[in-house]
């Protein structure tokens, strides 16, 4: 005696697979009443439910992986504050062992109607702004929008991820960029002076002297004296230049 499955086979036409009964559907696995029964039904609205969810989710993928493509992996977008356009470019990683996220950045700002630009990176959470590629930089400080700058990278941090320069207020990016420029400008330290590394008090992007700039912009009285009396000596020699 034949079981189910070779029945089938053996009479040419398709059986329900409960009770054997002769199907009309070629492609039907139960007849409707053992669909009913078996729950059948529900269980293929389900599946395919599924199914569906999985193929949008695919297609989702697939179209985001050929943009990718497309632009050479790279992922650009632009934002745009108050007085500045922050544009991104997302620059592709080639070492498949690492995760690493580099944003590569530039910021169009508006002073007092002129136009000016800053470039600078966002690495895993952390700035990187180097004075030799940003001559703008000068006449943005001269004209009093320095601060403009700091915003804007400030913003672009935040932009990219929320927990990006913890801690950090947009006075005391602008405080550490001023400083490092001083010191760069005047030759002090130089080495150490480009690119200003500025992050956060915590990861992502941390900076160990995130503190120190904070704590000038409040008038903290926290600052070792040895530290207050080399700003001291900066800014005097900074301001003397600036006259």
């Amino acid at each position: 005696m034949p079981n189910k499955n070779e029945q089938m086979i053996y009479d040419g036409q398709n059986r329900c697979r409960r009770c054997d009964r002769p199907l009309s559907d070629p492609n039907a696995l139960y007849g409707w009443r053992c669909a009913q029964i078996l729950g059948y039904d529900n269980y293929k609205r389900t599946v395919s439910l599924l199914d569906e969810t999985a193929l949008n989710g695919y297609n989702r993928y697939v179209a985001k992986y050929m943009s990718k493509e497309k632009s050479d992996n790279n992922e650009s977008f632009t934002v745009k504050g108050k007085g500045y356009t922050n544009t991104f470019v997302r620059e592709k990683n080639d070492d498949p062992d690492t995760d690493i996220v580099k944003y590569k950045i530039v910021s169009d700002i508006t002073v007092w109607g002129k136009d000016y630009q800053v470039k600078y990176t966002i690495t895993d959470g952390g700035v990187s702004f180097k004075f030799e590629d940003n001559d703008d930089y000068w006449s943005i400080l001269c004209n009093g929008g320095a601060r403009k700058v700091a915003k804007a990278i400030y913003d672009a941090g935040k932009k990219l991820s929320p927990e990006n320069l913890s801690g950090r207020t947009v006075d005391g990016i602008n405080k550490e960029l001023q400083l490092h420029f001083a010191a760069y400008t005047l030759g002090i330290k130089k080495g150490n002076a480009s690119p200003a590394d500025i992050g956060g008090i915590k990861a992502p992007g941390k900076d160990a002297n995130a503190w120190f700039f904070e704590a000038i912009e409040m008038g903290s009285d926290i600052i070792e004296p040895k530290a207050v009396k080399t700003l001291n000596y900066v800014m005097e020699i900074w301001e003397k230049s600036l006259q």
